[in-house]
């Protein structure tokens, strides 16, 4: 590797250090609760309790997700992406996109 090189690489640092700090944590993520409940469930006028009875699970369920004490499964992807006609990987996806992110600002 060449000086300039070198030189690149702290530039590239730098500009890292700016945007998230000295110890590179990822901004903070739009979590999927908030996705659920501002961009579905309030615009659309639906109740949590109205969401648990069409998808077969408990109000406590739907209510711990909404309050970021659960994490979306699997199983639960696929009733969410019936639910709103999506495919399960998208709130997958979502919760995956999550989950790194938390991980990464904790390490």
């Amino acid at each position: 590797m060449g000086a300039g090189e070198r030189r690149d690489v702290r530039q590239v640092r730098l500009r890292a250090d700016e945007k998230w700090g000295n110890n590179y944590k990822m901004p903070p993520p739009i979590t999927l609760e908030e996705i659920l409940l501002e961009e579905y469930l309030e615009p659309m006028d639906i109740t949590q309790n109205t969401m648990a009875r069409a998808i077969g699970v408990s109000l406590r369920s739907i209510n711990e997700i909404v309050l970021g004490k659960r994490s979306v499964t699997p199983a639960m992807s696929i009733r969410f992406g019936a639910f709103f006609s999506q495919s399960p990987e998208f709130w997958q996806g979502i919760q995956l996109d999550c989950d790194l992110r938390s991980m990464a600002n904790k390490a």
